[in-house]
């Protein structure tokens, strides 16, 4: 999870699309949330889908939670 601005998002990709003004493209759209994934650094692919963080796969099932 990330704040920013004030609000959570689930990973830094998320938060970059809800805070940059609506302008922000990709190729790649997260196979859970459905933005675009404009930040590689915590993109991730289980099979064919691409999510835009781990935590998008874990919501999809694609993935399961590690305990710290």
């Amino acid at each position: 999870m990330l704040e920013k601005r004030g609000e959570l998002y689930c990973c830094p990709n998320c938060a970059e699309i809800a805070t940059s003004g609506g302008g922000r493209t990709a190729a790649e759209k997260c196979a859970h949330c459905g933005n675009p994934i404009v930040d590689p650094s915590t993109h991730m692919t289980q099979g064919d889908a691409t999510y835009c963080c781990n935590n998008c796969a874990i919501a999809a099932g694609a993935t399961t939670p590690t305990s710290p």
